[in-house]
């Protein structure tokens, strides 16, 4: 039991009334040992709640879909681990965030990209709250931003619109992107009879080579495959005319 003048019990159980009592061994006058009360007392145990411990996060969320004015992003909430504190559940709210600010009325998993979100940066922010019979406790992540692009549009003119079969021909290839003053860059491409060429912008614009045809009316097919800045787009030129 240990020394009679420390308290002892054993583990205690919740909810219990127990009985402490303080003794001090003492010599009488033949050398045997007593023990002596000294003090005595009562105390009943009380039952703790476990406390309540926000989820930690373990995957960022993540955006899906295509950044354009019209398209639909949706969020996933991201990955969370609620093990540890007292058991409960844990719902997630969302927040989609325009530049780092809160949009109005922007509270759910998916989010419709409207005109006052181009050339702007998209975010959601998730909070994660655990709720236990003791309480709550919440934590916060926010996905990587995505850009929205402004669109874009691609025309081109080939030079000759006439020719021969021995004339080499040239596109002329502009893309312009729409409500916004930012240069286009990367690779356009050109179909026609068949064949695709490729060039690279520059300043906005391209000289894609073509060269000799066969004899007909053909059309011709253009497509722009984006930027960072700037969203891809397709488009039609032409028609050239080979005698």
């Amino acid at each position: 039991m240990g020394d009679p003048g420390t308290p002892y019990w054993d583990p205690l159980l919740p909810d219990t009334e127990y009985t402490l009592r303080v003794y001090t061994v003492l010599e009488d006058d033949q050398g045997e040992e007593q023990l002596v009360e000294r003090a005595a007392g009562s105390f009943t145990t009380v039952a703790s709640e476990a406390v309540v411990v926000a989820p930690r996060l373990v995957t960022l969320p993540e955006i899906a879909g295509t950044a354009r004015i019209g398209s639909t992003l949706t969020s996933s909430a991201g990955e969370w681990d609620a093990v540890a504190g007292a058991p409960g559940e844990v719902s997630y709210a969302y927040r989609w965030l325009r530049d780092g600010i809160p949009i109005v009325g922007a509270d759910g998993a998916s989010h419709r990209v409207g005109l006052a979100d181009h050339g702007t940066a998209l975010s959601v922010e998730i909070t994660a709250t655990k709720t236990a019979e003791s309480g709550s406790a919440s934590a916060f992540a926010r996905s990587a931003d995505v850009a929205v692009k402004p669109p874009s549009v691609v025309v081109g003119s080939p030079d000759p619109l006439i020719g021969s079969r021995d004339t080499p021909i040239t596109v002329t290839v502009r893309v312009r992107p729409l409500g916004s003053a930012v240069t286009p860059l990367g690779e356009v491409s050109v179909t026609v009879a068949g064949q695709t060429h490729t060039a690279m912008l520059v300043d906005g614009g391209a000289v894609v080579e073509i060269g000799t045809l066969p004899r007909g009316t053909h059309s011709i097919r253009l497509s722009y495959a984006g930027s960072a800045t700037v969203a891809a787009s397709t488009g039609r030129g032409g028609p050239v005319i080979v005698l």
